[in-house]
């Protein structure tokens, strides 16, 4: 009994390292591609989050940021300056297992002057 434990132990600790300690694994998951922008150029640093899980992203140096998620709905919060700086745009998603789901965000680089 004590070796079925510990072996057990072992298969789930070797699993949750296989996944890259992603505690979502890619077989049970969809994922979420966003892609900022302001003119068809991508928008570096601009923080997305997952209202639902409370999971938080920058987007890279292209504006795109990659999200692996349990299928399901959610919304998307873009930090963006749609609206003037400190605003935001939400956007709901659909996630489906298996599925990459791409969004694109407009952003709205003059937008930081205006108030």
């Amino acid at each position: 009994m004590r070796w079925t434990a510990l072996a057990l132990a072992l298969v789930c600790c070797l699993s949750w390292s296989c996944d890259g300690g992603s505690p979502i694994a890619p077989r049970s998951a969809g994922r979420l591609v966003v892609f900022v922008h302001w003119q068809d150029q991508g928008v570096p640093d601009r923080r997305l989050e997952i209202v639902e899980l409370h999971l938080t992203q920058l987007t890279d140096s292209a504006g795109i940021a990659d999200f692996l998620l349990p299928a399901g709905k959610y919304t998307l919060r873009a930090h963006v300056n749609m609206g003037g700086p400190g605003g935001f745009t939400d956007v709901s998603v659909t996630v489906k297992l298996g599925a990459t789901e791409r969004v694109e965000v407009a952003d709205c680089l003059p937008c930081v002057g205006s108030s």
